[in-house]
């Protein structure tokens, strides 16, 4: 648009009024804008603190958002805290899916909770946080949830059982009992129980989510009239080993994620080593019933996870499971492939400061031939 003109009668643009560096002036700043918002994203991402993990306790072992099958390992970070809810269905995972997720999950909870009315008993050691002590949860329960805060280093190991069913909480606690009990008056009881067992392993570079189940070790110990006690009959609890694997979620990365591809036959370039045939059929030589005993007769001896030496929950007749040995400092397998394949809180800033360098020298590139293909002269 022409609006005025100099004194020779040349006409000049209001465009050509701008000063030379106008356009570059305003584009430097937008870069540097940029640098400064992913450095100051980079220091609020490592400088997060404490968060809390849902930690569904279900029929397939402990599930969370990164272990969304279940399995007996889940890692925190010190200073996170854990809230343990009863579920029959692991659920957990769908709170990765983006929008909806966590009302979903929410949803089915809730409805599963008071449709079964399912309950467990929590069987904490002395060496959990809070001290040694059986805490029932469920919907139909007093308490619904139990949160426990994770201020140190370590592997906490406990025990789980699942005691009671009650559709719509409508059954009275001896009816929905699974111990099998409902006619002992008559002399028929089948004295049924079973176990899960669970390790929290708190450590800076906490264990990757994965792939894995958990199957309960089980025991009867029926006893009929005139026949009277008969022998205990047990199966000794399974659990598959994890399978690293990281999801897609809402918040970000899973913790002690990466991208899961295939490298060698493994994930993350890691391969789990082979499983010995008798390992297949009893992973778990501890976790067993001895005849006459009316118990679960031991616990998972160690974890698949870790590398380390395991609390061993043990069992007595009269009680609840306690583990015998105070939590595990040594850092796991999963922890060292988690710590080789993750940024470390130095690291992301520096590789933001790189790419910002690398766009700025592009745009800057870029502008410059425009330029120069504007203004030949």
């Amino acid at each position: 648009m022409r609006e005025r003109h100099a004194g020779e009668g040349q006409p000049v643009s209001v465009e050509d009024q701008r000063p030379r560096g106008f356009g570059f002036r305003w584009l430097a700043g937008g870069i540097a804008l940029a640098i400064a918002g992913a450095i100051t994203l980079a220091t609020a991402s490592a400088s997060a603190g404490p968060q809390t993990v849902n930690a569904e306790l279900s029929f397939s072992g402990i599930a969370t958002t990164a272990n969304i099958l279940g399995g007996a390992q889940i890692g925190v970070h010190p200073g996170d805290s854990v809230n343990f809810v009863p579920s029959t269905v692991p659920t957990a995972g769908l709170t990765n899916i983006p929008g909806l997720g966590k009302a979903l999950d929410s949803l089915l909870q809730t409805i599963l909770g008071k449709t079964t009315g399912y309950q467990i008993t929590l069987h904490l050691p002395a060496t959990f946080p809070g001290g040694a002590r059986n805490v029932t949860l469920g919907a139909c329960s007093k308490q619904k949830n139990l949160l426990v805060n994770f201020p140190t280093k370590g592997d906490y190991t406990f025990t789980w059982s699942a005691v009671a069913i009650s559709p719509l909480c409508l059954l009275p606690a001896n009816i929905g009992s699974l111990a099998g009990n409902q006619l002992k008056n008559a002399g028929i009881a089948l004295n049924a129980s079973n176990q899960w067992v669970a390790n929290i392993h708190v450590a800076t570079n906490a264990v990757p989510g994965g792939i894995s189940i958990q199957l309960p070790g089980v025991s009867i110990a029926p006893s009929l009239p005139i026949v009277g006690q008969l022998p205990t009959i047990g199966l000794s609890g399974i659990n598959l080993p994890t399978i690293p694997v990281t999801l897609p979620s809402v918040g970000g990365g899973l913790p002690g994620g990466g991208s899961s591809s295939g490298n060698g036959g493994g994930i993350n370039g890691y391969t789990p080593p082979p499983i010995p045939i008798p390992a297949k059929v009893v992973p778990f030589p501890n976790v067993g019933v001895g005849a006459g005993d009316g118990s679960l007769g031991g616990g998972f001896d160690a974890l698949p996870t870790s590398g380390a030496t395991q609390a061993v929950p043990t069992t007595s007749t009269g009680g609840a499971s306690q583990p015998s040995s105070a939590p595990s400092k040594a850092p796991t397998k999963e922890a060292a492939v988690a710590s080789a394949h993750k940024l470390t809180t130095g690291q992301l800033p520096v590789l933001l400061a790189i790419l910002a360098i690398v766009a700025f020298a592009l745009v800057t590139g870029t502008y410059a031939r425009l330029y120069m293909m504007k203004h030949p002269g």
